[in-house]
């Protein structure tokens, strides 16, 4: 079966009857055994940009959201000169030696 949204896996909707899928919007929650069941589709979903919500009985617990790769690698040295570390920093301030063994 064929959808009309381009790169999204096709999908049998007819996997329960309570599978409600919108193809013109966000897709609704599905039930927690039905998403164990159709995980590899989800996945294919998810890919393809959509966003799915889980939900166990009528609760919503989770959301499968595509993956972002974060930013740059860190780079060690790279704040060196522009930080300054006071003379004081290793000072105990005044009135904490109590929580200090």
């Amino acid at each position: 079966m064929q959808n009309s949204r381009a790169n999204v896996p096709a999908l049998d909707m007819d996997w329960t009857n309570r599978t409600k899928c919108c193809w013109l919007g966000a897709m609704k929650p599905v039930k927690m055994h039905e998403a164990k069941t159709n995980f590899s589709k989800l996945i294919g979903l998810v890919e393809a940009g959509e966003e799915v919500v889980i939900q166990r009985g009528d609760v919503p617990v989770a959301k499968i959201v595509p993956y972002e790769a974060g930013g740059h690698a860190r780079e060690a040295g790279a704040l060196k000169g522009r930080i300054e570390i006071a003379e004081d920093f290793d000072s105990l301030p005044a009135g904490f030696e109590e929580y200090v063994g």
